[in-house]
């Protein structure tokens, strides 16, 4: 392969069997943010097995094989080999690929392209986590196979890439807890793109009652919707607590209260002005309460990107690598522990109070996602990334040539 140390080409790849629409709204906003910071050399591509389109930001590319048994046998054994076969790798000097788990075809593959291999979560743990859930029977003989997978053919894939990107640090140490030669890593987490969310900012605490807000696609253990009713059904204090819920979230989804002074309102799917009514409306947004179902501390979440960009204060009850930058006078979030214990209201109160003595701090919410949490700012540490292993790669080789 040839090699450029100024402008590498490099491709990013998802592979997935069917369409999947966040991750492929993901791609989009990482395309359209690349091109937002003028970047050129990175072509985005989705290899899938549905179909093909080449006329967008993000290129389509079907794989090969349609018939149902020989598909089904590349997806679960030979995985790799159906993206190479799928697409003319050659032309790439670095390939970033979303990691699609261990495979015997891996090794070959990580060997033969310079692979940067991209991170989501913990491979093993979150397998492990799935065959404790309450899964139909396939669904977990299925996992429990792709586990095996994982366990005998990962870290021997890994000990091959040229470089690792996670969306946490959480996730870097883990990786590399899975092999035992240095490889050059980075964390860059997930983004938004900011000016596709209206900034709607959040209303002052008028001290009688409280207006909290969670958007929470579907009911997902995580999101820690149990975990917030009953903390606030636990409250004694006399403010009243509206409590309003947004997404694919039924009433008998949601444990009962007790609590005279709680009110929970499901408002079910909401977008554009009807999602920005009901924010703007509320004096607190609620992000990630229970990441410990998930055998997580970090992660990077959406809600908490998109509260931000928003200018709605919010609380969390995790680590979130983009928030380190935060002045502490002008400290947006409240943190709670990442576990099971109810949480204390009285704190989320005061938290309210004082957040609305803070002026302009919407403001400086919205200025701060801009700058460390947009798609085109992460895009650039994409590429500096591919180019500090580009570099590194060419002094090792010299250094080869020289011995």
């Amino acid at each position: 392969m040839k090699q450029n140390i100024k402008n590498p080409k490099i491709a990013y790849i998802n592979f997935f069997k069917y369409t999947a629409p966040n991750i492929e709204n993901k791609l989009l906003a990482m395309a359209e943010g690349a091109r937002r910071a003028g970047i050129t050399n990175i072509d985005f591509i989705n290899i899938n097995g549905e179909k093909n389109d080449a006329s967008g930001l993000v290129r389509y590319v079907r794989f090969p094989y349609n018939y149902l048994p020989i598909k089904y046998y590349y997806f679960f054994l030979d995985r790799y080999q159906l993206i190479e076969r799928s697409l003319n790798l050659e032309k790439y000097d670095y390939i970033i690929l979303r990691y699609c788990n261990g495979d015997p075809s891996g090794g070959r593959f990580f060997k033969k392209y310079n692979i940067i291999s991209e991170h989501h979560t913990l491979e093993v743990p979150e397998y492990q986590s799935h065959l404790q859930s309450n899964l139909p029977v396939y669904d977990k003989i299925a996992r429990g196979f792709r586990l095996k997978l994982e366990q005998a053919n990962g870290p021997k894939m890994l000990q091959k890439a040229k470089g690792i990107i996670g969306v946490t640090n959480e996730i870097i140490e883990y990786e590399l807890s899975r092999i035992s030669d240095n490889v050059p890593t980075i964390t860059i987490p997930n983004g938004i793109t900011v000016e596709k969310v209206s900034k709607t900012g959040f209303k002052k605490f008028d001290g009688k009652c409280l207006d909290i807000v969670i958007v929470a696609s579907k009911p997902s253990p995580w999101h820690g919707v149990d975990r917030l009713v009953r903390s606030i059904d636990d409250y004694k204090g006399c403010v009243n607590i509206n409590l309003h819920i947004i997404g694919d979230v039924r009433k008998s989804d949601v444990i009962s209260v007790s609590n005279e002074h709680c009110k929970i309102i499901c408002h079910g799917y909401k977008s554009d002005n009807d999602l920005d009514d009901i924010l703007k409306n509320s004096n607190i947004g609620i992000s990630t309460l229970e990441l410990y179902t998930k055998r997580m501390n970090e992660a990077c979440s959406l809600k908490t990107r998109e509260y931000t960009a928003r200018g709605l204060p919010y609380v969390l009850a995790y680590d979130d690598p983009d928030l380190q930058q935060v002045d502490k006078n002008k400290q947006f979030f409240l943190k709670f522990p990442n576990d099971n214990s109810l949480i204390d209201f009285q704190a989320v109160i005061h938290f309210a109070e004082n957040i609305s003595k803070k002026k302009d701090l919407a403001e400086y919410m919205r200025d701060y996602a801009l700058k460390y949490m947009d798609w085109s700012v992460k895009m650039k540490q994409y590429i500096n990334f591919v180019q500090s292993v580009d570099q590194l790669n060419l002094l090792q080789s010299s250094r080869k040539i020289n011995q």
